[in-house]
């Protein structure tokens, strides 16, 4: 069989990789695991940084309350709102530093860390958006 004519200069293209290989299962399941808990990571941060500002809500209250009710809605209304600032930036940054890995492995061919990370990810942001949803939709009782 002959080989195939190419321009002069140019070499031919190298075999496409196909990303299946005989790996081990306890490897399979080592990068599922190390998948999972990459793609929870911004999640679990995010819940963790709210619970801290939500005990900085609390000794703002105890703080503020000999000072009236007025004063202590306004402090931790700024308190909440710098909270969920912070929270949102720390999100943002720990989901894309998460893409970038996913980004990596994929370009490593480590398809089943990638995926693994990817789907829990998105099932996270899916909770994070239900959270927020269920908070806009629902009605305050007693309305404001």
């Amino acid at each position: 069989m002959r080989e195939p004519r190419h321009a002069p200069g140019l070499q031919p293209a190298a075999p496409a990789k196909t990303g299946i290989s005989l790996l081990s299962p306890l490897r399979v399941a080592l990068s599922a695991f190390r998948g999972v808990f990459e793609g929870a990571l911004p999640l679990v941060i995010l819940v963790a940084i709210l619970a801290l500002f939500w005990e900085v809500l609390t000794i703002v209250r105890y703080v503020t309350a000999p000072d009236g009710f007025l004063v202590t809605q306004e402090t931790e209304m700024i308190a909440a709102e710098g909270g969920l600032v912070v929270s949102l930036i720390v999100f943002l940054i720990t989901g894309m530093r998460t893409l970038r890995n996913v980004r990596d492995r994929n370009d490593e061919g480590d398809y089943v860390e990638s995926t693994v990370t990817l789907v829990v990810l998105g099932i996270s942001l899916l909770i994070l958006l239900v959270a927020v949803l269920m908070t806009v939709g629902m009605p305050q009782h007693p309305a404001p």
